[in-house]
């Protein structure tokens, strides 16, 4: 638990990605351990051309799991869910302005948001990866395994499947 001089409040995050998800006993947030995990996975594989290639793996993954993916689910769910009324609407205005135009952008935005906002906070274990032997156990590789397909599965099936069915059962 953080200590706080007399009369100072907690510092209030107010963005997600500076959130602290499930702070552990180790004092590392859920996004952090899972990029260490990640780092571990990727560490021993000898195909790098750099040093810096293990961590550049990591950090997309984690790009990919807490941002991009989840920012396509919702384009998904929304797109899928409005398609009967926003769609005539939207093309009648815009015609080249289409869900995979949108998808594009959604996409390139999140990951450089991502890559601008967690390459900061996780460029630390670039060059010292021994923070990630701590988390490189069989477990740690099938904790990282589950929390990748979970957010596939979510992101990538169950999203848009809620989409289409808001959208059937609004006719």
């Amino acid at each position: 638990m953080p200590s706080f001089d007399a009369g100072e409040a907690p510092r209030r995050s107010t963005s997600l990605l500076d959130a602290k998800f499930d702070v552990g006993a180790n004092g590392m947030d859920m996004i952090t351990r899972y990029f260490l995990r990640r780092l571990a996975i990727s560490l021993p594989r000898k195909q790098w051309a750099s040093a810096s290639g293990p961590y550049h793996e990591a950090l997309v993954e984690v790009i990919l799991v807490f941002i991009a993916l989840p920012a396509v689910a919702v384009l998904s769910f929304v797109g899928l869910s409005t398609m009967r009324w926003c769609d005539p609407i939207v093309h009648a205005r815009w015609p080249w302005l289409g869900f995979g135009t949108v998808g594009l952008i959604i996409w390139l935005l999140s990951v450089l948001v991502g890559h601008y906002r967690l390459g900061k906070r996780l460029r630390q274990y670039r060059d010292d990866p021994s923070k990630c032997a701590e988390l490189s156990s069989g477990e740690d590789r099938r904790i990282a395994f589950r929390q990748k397909f979970t957010v596939i599965v979510v992101c990538g099936v169950i999203a848009p499947w809620l989409g289409i069915a808001v959208n059937e059962f609004s006719k």
